[in-house]
């Protein structure tokens, strides 16, 4: 799936790190940093990564909590599964490197660690493409019974440690498949079988049901704390933004993306609406890419 890149681990003191990373050969000097989503892991850009990689230098890591990176006990206020967290991650990863500016590109959970990122180091975001959410305190500060029944795992996944790990232990394979077509008009065909075989076989793992459930926790708690200190400073993504969703996705019937991604946006923002569901970077790879790709090199 990724055959222009090199499978990396970086050991980053409480975390080791799994990122694919391009060969920097003949590429611009632009980076984009591409950030996978909940039931994922890096593979999920295996129908994008290869297209950017001709022209940019690409790096896809997991999450900390998913697919081969680490997978650390969650500490009692979620302070290791913070966006802040998770984005500290990927510059250190970045730093290990050599790279200093980068556009992020994030879908899903993804998109929210790319949002930090950008709100907390905007000399080095120099674009920010997100796909197909809205920012946490709206979702929890707009949430209703239509949109509690449609994102049902905001509330699930939080529950205290051990329950919803345990809950779901032994039907693994099963919940990622369900989470993969639960979010619009995605169909299994939608998904590469090597990169579903990736997830599924991540989430066996006790340690990965555990940190991505430490994900969802800390969303509910200290990432919203954050974000609410954010909108009471006036703090907002300063960097040229895009905002893409799926029409038939969930995001769509419960919020209007562009108005509510205008509260948090002071520069420039564009919008793009796909017909397609949640799962834009599999079902659509295409259409995603045809718009992604002027974004960038704008």
């Amino acid at each position: 799936m990724f055959g222009m890149f090199s499978d990396e681990f970086f050991d980053l003191g409480e975390v080791r790190l799994r990122a694919r990373v391009s060969d920097s050969s003949g590429a611009e000097p632009q980076v984009v940093v591409l950030l996978h989503g909940y039931p994922q892991s890096s593979s999920a850009w295996h129908a994008i990564a290869p297209a950017l990689a001709e022209r940019y230098r690409v790096i896809c890591p997991d999450l900390r909590g998913y697919g081969e990176s680490s997978k650390p006990l969650g500490s009692p206020d979620h302070a290791n599964y913070s966006k802040r967290v998770m984005a500290d991650d990927i510059l250190a990863i970045l730093d290990h490197i050599g790279i200093h500016s980068f556009a992020a590109v994030g879908h899903d959970r993804g998109a929210r660690v790319a949002h930090r990122l950008a709100l907390d180091h905007p000399d080095r975001v120099t674009k920010l493409s997100m796909i197909d959410i809205a920012p946490t305190v709206e979702m929890y500060d707009r949430m209703n019974a239509d949109i509690a029944s449609a994102y049902f795992h905001w509330s699930f996944l939080t529950q205290p440690a051990g329950v919803p790990e345990n809950l779901l232990r032994g039907k693994e394979k099963d919940w990622v498949r369900g989470m993969l077509t639960a979010f619009g008009q995605a169909q299994f065909r939608d998904f590469d079988p090597d990169a579903q075989r990736d997830y599924e076989e991540a989430f066996l793992d006790p340690a990965c049901l555990h940190g991505t459930c430490e994900d969802y926790r800390a969303s509910a708690t200290i990432d919203l704390r954050h974000d609410r200190e954010n909108r009471v400073a006036g703090k907002g993504i300063e960097c040229p933004t895009q905002i893409i969703w799926g029409e038939s996705g969930i995001l769509a019937r419960q919020f209007d993306p562009e108005a509510v991604w205008k509260l948090y946006v002071n520069g420039s923002l564009e919008t793009v609406v796909l017909p397609a569901g949640h799962f834009l970077p599999e079902e659509a790879p295409e259409l995603l890419l045809s718009h992604l790709a002027p974004f960038l090199a704008s």
